[in-house]
């Protein structure tokens, strides 16, 4: 065989390197291709399987929405004026459809009368109604607490349907939201109430219910009233109710010692524990029923064999 020359061994490698090359640029083309044609038959499979997302803001009840050709909201048309807003949820949200709402001269939920509405306050007071949202709240919370509602009362169905006719741009609070309300009612309450208990009552006189158990004694009754007068800042106490039980006598004996240590009582407390007047008179009406016990049997006995022979 003749000795193959230098130079064609190097053209020869320069080719078949060319050659690979283009192979190899050949294959990615092909690959880019396949990765294009999957990417839209995803993306036509999404738009065949896509579902409509519940809309969270609850502007979207006064707006109609418009999609396009991929089922995407773009724009809501007003349903009051049919003007259309762009609402894309990327690029736009729902900012503009909300300025738009409080704008529109259609709208019926918008208080669009300069001239205030007058109303008859107390029964012989007239006054100038403005729509208040905070004072409709606090109305709400006091409604709760003097009615003795649950706190989800305005979550009722029937009561959203009256004040949806009634009154139809106040938000009717959730049950979250009413507990919170109720709180900062009843502490803005006691705040004016402790101020003018220090300011306009020199000394304050106290009735009380309790009991006791097995873990508890007279005294603990004794310190929890002290825990009372210390919270609402009270220190003169003229009077304590309450009835005749024993553990009751030891808790006024603990609360007299704890005063006297402040030299706030009269007369060292000879005169702090009242006995409670209606609890004697049922002792009384007790002790008098056991006497007349027998009578008293005999007389339902025989209205009970009237009721079964007569009626």
């Amino acid at each position: 065989m003749l000795p193959i020359c230098p130079r064609l061994k190097r053209r020869k490698r320069l080719q078949n390197r060319a050659a690979a090359a283009d192979e190899e640029k050949e294959k990615e083309k092909e690959k880019e291709k396949e990765k294009e044609i999957i990417d839209c038959d995803a993306d036509e499979g999404d738009g065949k399987k896509r579902k409509d997302i519940p809309k969270r803001s609850s502007i979207w009840e006064h707006f109609t929405e418009i999609k396009d050709e991929h089922n995407v909201v773009i724009k809501g048309k007003c349903k009051y004026c049919k003007h259309e807003i762009q609402a894309h949820s990327v690029h736009n949200g729902t900012s503009a459809m909300r300025k738009h709402f409080n704008n529109c001269k259609h709208n019926p939920h918008k208080a669009h009368l300069k001239q205030g509405v007058l109303q008859l306050k107390d029964g012989s007071k007239v006054e100038t109604w403005n729509f208040d949202p905070e004072s409709l709240r606090v109305a709400f919370s006091e409604m709760i607490i003097e009615d003795e509602l649950p706190f989800a009362f305005g979550e009722k169905s029937g009561f959203r349907k009256f004040m949806a006719l009634a009154c139809p741009r106040f938000n009717l609070p959730s049950r979250r939201t009413c507990t919170r309300d109720t709180v900062a009612l009843y502490f803005e309450q006691k705040a004016k109430l402790k101020i003018f208990l220090q300011h306009h009552c020199q000394r304050v006189s106290l009735t009380t219910d309790g009991w006791t158990s097995q873990q508890q004694d007279g005294d603990d009754i004794g310190k929890h009233l002290q825990k009372v007068l210390l919270d609402w800042g009270l220190d003169k106490v003229m009077t304590v109710t309450v009835d005749n039980a024993s553990a009751n006598d030891s808790g006024i004996n603990y609360l007299r010692r704890q005063m006297n240590n402040l030299k706030t009582n009269i007369a060292l407390g000879k005169y702090l524990h009242m006995r409670c007047a209606a609890h004697i008179v049922n002792l009384i009406v007790q002790d008098g029923l056991k006497e007349v016990d027998i009578s008293i049997k005999r007389v339902r006995l025989c209205g009970e064999v009237y009721q079964e022979r007569y009626i």
